[in-house]
């Protein structure tokens, strides 16, 4: 069980640059994938900055909001409309657009019957 066994293979200098060029494109992957978990962590780095930033900021402009003498917010600064409110609007406008897109093709189906009614 222990013997030895040789196979001959054909072309062998072939099939060894091919492993080569396989591990060569595998290591290439593997940097992509290290390069890409490095990207992910200075990611979620920076998100937490800005995140801790945002915070801090909103509470500065809190206190700032209660240390300035009371008047009515200028118009820039509330809130034009809820979410829902946003979602209601594009739902109209997309049955709208379908709408308008859907005369438009009966538009242009009109005008090829007119068409071919003026050529008979």
């Amino acid at each position: 069980m222990n013997e030895h066994l040789h196979i001959g293979i054909e072309h062998p200098s072939s099939h060894r640059k091919e492993m080569l060029n396989i591990n060569v494109d595998l290591i290439n992957v593997l940097k992509r994938i290290e390069n890409i978990k490095r990207i992910r962590n200075k990611k979620t780095v920076q998100v937490n900055k800005l995140r801790i930033s945002t915070k801090r900021l909103s509470t500065e402009m809190k206190e700032l909001m209660n240390f300035m003498p009371s008047s009515q917010e200028p118009s820039f600064m509330k809130k034009e409309t809820s979410r829902k409110d946003r979602k209601i609007i594009a739902r109209k406008h997309n049955k709208d657009y379908a709408n308008d897109a859907n005369m438009d093709k009966l538009e242009r189906e009109l005008q090829l019957l007119k068409e071919k009614i003026n050529n008979l």
